[in-house]
């Protein structure tokens, strides 16, 4: 996009600041913005300055899970470089599969026990909300995926693991935006727990995978619905669209009702992450 320049006075030049990057951050009048030269271009950014580097060492007992934990959880908080030290060696294949999950993040020095990660792309920080629906759009798809693996008799599990790490994926890119831009201010907690909440129900629907062999047709169906429903919330946020909210929100109260009526063990934390959902996707439109 292109702004004019106007000359204010005889020692300054003014321009004005697209609207919709100064109400994605909830810019008000007298807030500060941060600018920095970068060669011949002028970068303005409202984030606080990005962390650059952190060490992690003494891990000679972390596991492959206990790793990612720890790397995703850096690079959620928005830091551009992480080493990995150890006194004993590192397993490259492990590391490098942690890193391979987080998008922008690459290895650009190893030894036996050093690593070091760094992200080596250009964060696009207007584009956090289409990133939220194409999490919706994933975890959507992801539950449909689950649904058709249950009802078959196939036992093949690596699309469902593939999609189950792309939704991961996506959720740790986001928040890490969320952190970087400190996206809606006041509303980056809401945010930051929808991420959560999707994680968690597509988490609900690959367990639900694995015990295929122990869901009836009932069970099966209120996954459908409940797949709906998620639907149903994404189109709420997407439009923005409160009154739909409400009536999508009571639904969703009332089938939790009843799944604690039926006591349905595997589907029943779907739709009590699906509510929490739901009041927080209101409470984001408030």
């Amino acid at each position: 996009m292109k702004r004019k320049i106007i000359e204010l006075g005889n020692k300054c030049m003014v321009t004005s600041l697209p609207i919709k990057w100064v109400r994605a951050r909830n810019l008000q009048k007298g807030d500060e913005i941060n600018l920095q030269e970068s060669g011949n271009d002028l970068v303005i950014s409202s984030k606080e300055s990005q962390k650059e580097s952190i060490t992690i060492n003494d891990l000679e007992n972390a596991t492959e899970k206990d790793l990612r934990t720890l790397v995703s959880s850096i690079y959620r908080r928005g830091y551009d470089e992480v080493i990995l030290e150890t006194k004993s060696e590192f397993s490259f294949a492990e590391i490098n599969r942690i890193v391979d999950t987080l998008t922008g993040y690459v290895i650009t020095e190893q030894t036996p026990t050093k690593i070091i990660i760094k992200n080596t792309i250009k964060e696009d920080f207007e584009d956090l909300n289409s990133l939220m629906i194409k999490l919706f759009t994933t975890t959507h798809y992801f539950n449909e995926a689950v649904i058709k693996h249950v009802q078959s008799k196939n036992k093949d599990e690596s699309e469902i693991d593939q999609l189950r790490m792309s939704i991961m994926r996506t959720r740790d890119y986001c928040q890490r935006m969320i952190r970087l831009t400190q996206h809606e201010r006041n509303k980056s907690h809401e945010y930051d727990t929808i991420m959560f909440l999707l994680e968690r129900i597509a988490c609900d629907y690959h367990m639900i995978a694995r015990f295929k062999d122990i869901t009836d047709k009932g069970g099966i169906q209120r996954m459908k619905d409940f797949n709906e429903y998620l639907e149903g919330l994404s189109k709420v946020l997407q439009d923005e669209d409160k009154e739909k909210g409400l009536v999508l929100n009571q639904k969703i109260r009332q089938t939790l009702r009843k799944q604690y009526e039926r006591k349905a063990a595997l589907t029943l934390p779907i739709i009590e992450n699906m509510f929490s959902l739901s009041i927080l996707i209101l409470g984001s439109l408030a």
